[in-house]
């Protein structure tokens, strides 16, 4: 099976959206999304938020993933699983071998690291995974005008998208970033954010 993992996952809406779009595809081969983050609520609200494909998924929340758990998971996946644990994702190169995921994958999670984790964070993906993904915000005083007006109402949220933006890279910085990595970073300047691949 194809062995996804997100770092940070939240409530799994990336998930949510491509597990949908599998299913209305019909597609039939073994999918196993892991999903890693330390937070309880997280783990309640990925599994409120993939609770309407009860039917047609399983769905597992496990405190520890390691190498030998997950492959005795794909000897017995028939079809999408979601597995959400609660690993410590700065030693996820001491549970698991050298490209145990096929993808590995975060979104909005990175700019709450500081510049140390960052660089342990890269470190660890590019060992346990064949590929990564990247996806974050654009650090840009333009993007932070909607954001204050759309969080104005609700004073955590406002708070949140205004330190979030503050601790944003800048352009310059993902472009010099993406040449040291030798990858490709893509701007989506209209949302304020960017994929680097």
């Amino acid at each position: 099976p194809l062995v996804l993992a997100d770092l940070g996952f939240g409530g799994m809406e990336t998930e949510r959206q491509v597990i949908e779009r599998l299913i209305t595809n019909g597609y039939r081969l073994p999918v196993i999304f892991v999903g890693v983050d330390r937070s309880s609520s997280a783990h309640e609200i990925a599994k409120e938020n993939l609770f309407i494909f009860k039917d047609k998924i399983q769905f597992r929340s496990i405190d520890q993933l390691d190498d030998s758990i997950l492959e005795d998971i794909k000897k017995i996946n028939p079809g999408i699983t979601v597995v959400a644990c609660k690993n410590n994702i700065f030693s996820l190169d001491k549970t698991f071998r050298q490209d145990s995921f096929d993808l590995s994958y975060h979104s909005f999670f990175k700019h709450h690291l500081n510049e140390e984790q960052q660089q342990e964070l890269d470190r660890i993906l590019k060992l346990i995974s064949k590929e990564v993904l990247e996806y974050d915000g654009i650090r840009s005083n333009i993007s932070l005008i909607p954001q204050t007006k759309n969080g104005w109402d609700y004073p955590a949220f406002l708070n949140a998208s205004i330190f979030s933006n503050l601790r944003f890279g800048r352009t310059e910085e993902l472009v010099l970033s993406s040449k040291s990595k030798n990858k490709e970073v893509y701007f989506f300047r209209q949302k304020g954010t960017y994929l680097l691949k």
